[in-house]
């Protein structure tokens, strides 16, 4: 089946369909390890939707959780381009969209939905605890953190806080820390790389550091 598997990966064969009653458990695992993406539909309850893209590499050495900025999706360019080159690197990825669909409109009329960083925060945490519940292939995998911009501030929470015995590292492209509690970035201390992007995340970089470092004196 593996073999299989990987030549037709290898054919760039769009799907793969498998018939039910279907053989072995062992197999339906390398078609989900070695298959590539999966979409996948996480319910909230009867009405609610989350969608995201589950990529499980062979032997993985963990798994990153992407949280989107502002305004993009799981399908920012960016991201995907991110997740390829991690899994190019034994490292599995999961993008997904934080918002419902009915949610996407109200924020696209309100933009209030994408600044709640700790409704964003939460909703992370309880994707990460579904994932770990319903998909046994990632349970024994460690865990990291992709932000940008205010899913930045999200992963820092997420990763930093209610997540912080499953995180090892969060990562966050030009975020905005001052929408995450000084009380808050107290409690952290999973490794997190922040890059600075603009000159105004910077200066908000700055901020957060002076005030983290007075506070610890």
């Amino acid at each position: 089946m593996k073999s299989a598997i990987l030549t037709c990966k290898y054919l760039n064969v769009k799907s793969i369909i498998v018939a039910v009653p279907c053989s072995a458990t062992d197999c339906i695992e390398d078609i989900i390890i070695f298959g590539g993406k999966q979409s996948i539909k996480i319910e909230l309850d009867s009405q609610h939707f989350l969608y995201g893209d589950l990529t499980l590499v062979p032997n993985s050495i963990g798994l990153v959780l992407f949280a989107h900025g502002s305004g993009s999706s799981r399908l920012s360019p960016r991201n995907q381009y991110v997740a390829e080159q991690l899994n190019e690197s034994q490292i599995s990825t999961f993008l997904l969209d934080l918002l419902t669909k009915n949610e996407e409109i109200e924020d696209d009329r309100t933009r209030k939905l994408r600044f709640n960083i700790p409704f964003l925060a939460d909703r992370l945490s309880q994707v990460t605890d579904w994932l770990y519940q319903n998909n046994k292939n990632i349970q024994n995998l460690s865990i990291g953190y992709f932000g940008a911009s205010t899913g930045g501030a999200a992963a820092i929470i997420a990763g930093g806080i209610k997540q912080q015995k499953r995180t090892k590292a969060i990562v966050s492209r030009g975020e905005r820390p001052d929408l995450v509690p000084i009380e808050q970035l107290n409690q952290i201390t999973v490794p997190t790389l922040v890059r600075k992007n603009i000159q105004i995340t910077f200066s908000y970089n700055e901020l957060i550091f002076f005030e983290k470092m007075k506070s610890s004196l």
